[in-house]
Order: structure tokens, then C-alpha cells, then sequence
């Protein structure tokens, strides 16, 4: 398993940065409507953020459009994906934890705009107008 294999390179940390899941409800209709709100937030965030329209539509277009496509043809809406934190410690890593520079430094980075973070557990999460878009944590083998 890949968790495994980059155990057996003795990493001191492995950072692991997640997209959180847009996906709440378990109709196709509700599915639909988390994925359409969860895409509007954070392509809200990339255009206030990015300087050039050219690059917005060249970051919509190379990564989130073809999640999109994979999101909205998947034959089962309901079934969730393993979270990474039980799939970490199910291959020997454990947390190592947000220090409060790195939470700061966040807030600095995100200061003046629609964002904020959040410490949650082992992860610190980046928000847009209230609706989580993305996670970071640290891990130790």
C-alpha cells in the first residue's frame, strides 16, 4: 500500500494537505447541490486571490474541472472515502500536532481577506466565508 511505501523511506514528517469533501447529502439531488456550493466557494476564493483571470481559468480547468466531472459521474454518490487521518495511523504515523507559529503564520498569510483558520484536532483548515475548502496536518513515522 502506498501509506506503507513512504513509511519505508523513514520520513521525519509527512505533511498531508486535503480538499475537503463537498459531498453531505446522500440523494444525487442533494450530492449535486453540496458539490455545486462547495465548487462556487472555492472558485470564488481563487478569483479574489489570483492576480490574472488567465490563471484562475488555467487552475479551474487542469484540476478542479476534471474533479468535477469525477464527482458528478461517480455511480455512488453516498459512499465516503476513508479519512486519511485512520488511514495514517492504520500504517504506524502518528499526528504531530499544529504548533501555534504555523497557526499563526496561516492567519498572517490569510489576514485582510474572506479567509479564516481554524485548528481542529491534528489539522488546521483554511476557510472561505465560513465553508472549509482545504486541510493541512503533519505526520511522524
Amino acid at each position: 500500500n502506498f501509506l506503507q511505501l513512504v513509511k519505508s523511506f523513514s520520513p521525519k514528517v509527512v505533511t498531508v494537505v486535503n480538499v475537503e469533501s463537498p459531498c453531505q447529502g446522500s440523494s444525487f439531488f442533494q450530492h449535486f447541490l453540496d458539490s455545486l456550493q462547495f465548487y462556487a466557494f472555492l472558485f470564488d476564493s481563487l478569483e479574489s486571490t489570483i492576480p490574472t483571470m488567465e490563471n484562475v481559468l488555467r487552475i479551474e480547468s487542469s484540476i478542479f474541472v476534471p474533479r468535477i466531472h469525477n464527482i458528478m459521474t461517480a455511480t455512488r454518490h453516498n459512499e465516503k472515502n476513508p479519512q486519511w487521518q485512520n488511514l495514517l495511523r492504520g500504517a504506524g504515523f502518528s499526528p504531530v500536532g499544529v504548533s501555534l507559529v504555523a497557526e499563526t503564520q496561516a492567519e498572517c498569510l490569510v489576514q485582510n481577506r474572506s479567509f479564516n483558520v481554524v485548528k481542529k484536532e491534528e489539522s488546521i483548515l483554511l476557510y472561505w466565508h465560513g465553508r472549509a475548502l482545504v486541510s493541512a496536518s503533519a505526520w511522524s513515522g
